[in-house]
C-alpha cells in the first residue's frame, strides 16, 4: 500500500479521511490513465476516487450494509450493484472483498431465475 498515495488522495484532500479507518487500499490504472483508488474503511465504507487522465476528479462513497449472514441479503445487493448500479465484476469484487469467480457465480444465479 502507498501511503504516499493514500494521504494524497484521501487524507489531505477531499475526504480529508482519518488514516487510522482506513483498512486496505488499491490503486489501478485504466489503458486510457485513468487512476482509480479504492478506499475500505473500518465501518463498512467503500470511498473510490477516479482521477481522469485530463484531471477530473470522481469521487463515490458506497456504504456496505451489515448482512449478520444472511446471504441471500448479501447476493441481491451484489446483483443490484451490478444490474441497477452498472458497476463492474472485478469491481464489485473488490467493494465486497470477494473473489471475481463468486461474483459472476452470484450474478449468473439471479439471470437463470
Amino acid at each position: 500500500m502507498s501511503y504516499d498515495l493514500i494521504l494524497k488522495n484521501f487524507v489531505n484532500t477531499y475526504p480529508f479521511l482519518s488514516s487510522e479507518k482506513i483498512i486496505a487500499f488499491e490503486l489501478k490504472q485504466k489503458e486510457n490513465g485513468e487512476k482509480i483508488g479504492i478506499i475500505s474503511l473500518e465501518d463498512g465504507k467503500t470511498i473510490i476516487k477516479n482521477i481522469t487522465p485530463d484531471g477530473m476528479t470522481i469521487t463515490t462513497f458506497l456504504e456496505i450494509p451489515n448482512f449478520n449472514n444472511n446471504l441471500e441479503l448479501r447476493n441481491k445487493f451484489i446483483y443490484d450493484l451490478y444490474k441497477i448500479h452498472k458497476f463492474k465484476q472485478v469491481d464489485i469484487a473488490k467493494f465486497m472483498l470477494m473473489s471475481q469467480s463468486q461474483i459472476s457465480n452470484i450474478i449468473s444465479s439471479f439471470n437463470k431465475k
